[in-house]
């Protein structure tokens, strides 16, 4: 599929500069030899066991040149890459490793830092990215971009239209791009708003909170009251009205747990999901009838 979308935005990224960041199961040496034949350049986070004869050898940031065999020309299903790798006597690669450590900020409980070793393959230049920028494209700037596409996709329903005019599906998109940005404003001044309330002698709960995306996103949907006002920015309602959602916003909140926050294979639930998305942006797993519990069971295929 990753192909498949890459292939329908040839011609919009054409001429243009383009970095491919992607998680740790997208490495692959066809992905690789398709950015280098259209222009791309590329972050993959890098398993330990890909290409660990040549990895094993960089201590922080090297190179490392992977030699093609028959066996890889046979596995690869595109032939422009397959075409392009005959050409190349090897695979260079960039091999980044980093130790990436992140703590929550701007908050009043003293939060423990989480620590990541991470390794990454990539074509950049090293003079222009060095291993931090490397580390801050992939773990901040891609985080970003990521959970924005998810809040767009599930909860403004991105793949739904109501009609199949380009035009008409053009618009919507559009629309849940500003919505969503409206949204994140909301969702900034109900964090802060939540800061505020907390005491100076810190948080007394177990967990941080956070404003529920999900419900704002709920919540602006349906506000019309909210469409007036911005067509009539001189309403002296409007302060007091923003106001108030700004405040309900910060009372709806979520705990940050560490770790995965939803459980995902043997995972129990008494009926059928009907919702289209997975929490994590996923399609529904599979699932399994459970005839002893009278119930459902998500099992890996």
């Amino acid at each position: 599929m990753l192909f498949r979308h890459l292939e329908n935005c040839e011609g919009l990224l054409h001429g243009k500069k383009v970095i491919l960041l992607c998680d740790r199961y997208y490495a692959s040496a066809e992905l690789f030899l398709y950015c280098m034949l259209h222009g791309y350049r590329f972050i993959v986070r890098n398993k330990s066991y890909v290409y660990k004869d040549y990895t094993c050898t960089v201590e922080q940031d090297g190179d490392i040149c992977v030699p093609f065999s028959r066996a890889w020309y046979r596995r690869m299903k595109r032939d422009d890459c397959r075409s392009f790798a005959e050409g190349l006597p090897a695979l260079p690669l960039r091999v980044v490793k980093n130790r990436y450590e992140y703590i929550l900020t701007s908050r009043k409980k003293k939060q423990e830092s989480a620590v990541m070793e991470a390794m990454y393959l990539t074509n950049l230049d090293r003079d222009s990215f060095p291993a931090d920028r490397i580390v801050q494209l992939y773990h901040e700037q891609r985080w970003d971009h990521e959970t924005a596409y998810f809040d767009i996709k599930t909860h403004l329903e991105a793949e739904r239209f109501n009609s199949r005019k380009h035009n008409i599906v053009v618009s919507e998109i559009y629309g849940k791009i500003l919505c969503f940005m409206l949204c994140g404003r909301f969702y900034e001044a109900a964090d802060k708003e939540n800061i505020s309330r907390r005491p100076e002698t810190g948080q007394m709960t177990q967990y941080d909170y956070i404003p529920n995306m999900k419900y704002i996103a709920d919540t602006i949907r349906v506000e019309h009251r909210l469409l007036q006002y911005l067509g009539d920015s001189n309403d002296t309602g409007m302060e007091i009205y923003l106001s108030d959602l700004v405040n309900d916003f910060s009372r709806c909140v979520v705990p940050v747990r560490p770790g995965r926050h939803y459980k995902r294979w043997g995972k129990w639930m008494s009926r059928m999901p009907t919702y289209k998305f997975r929490v994590d942006g996923r399609r529904n797993p599979a699932i399994k009838k459970c005839f002893n519990m009278n119930g459902y069971m998500t099992v890996q295929k």
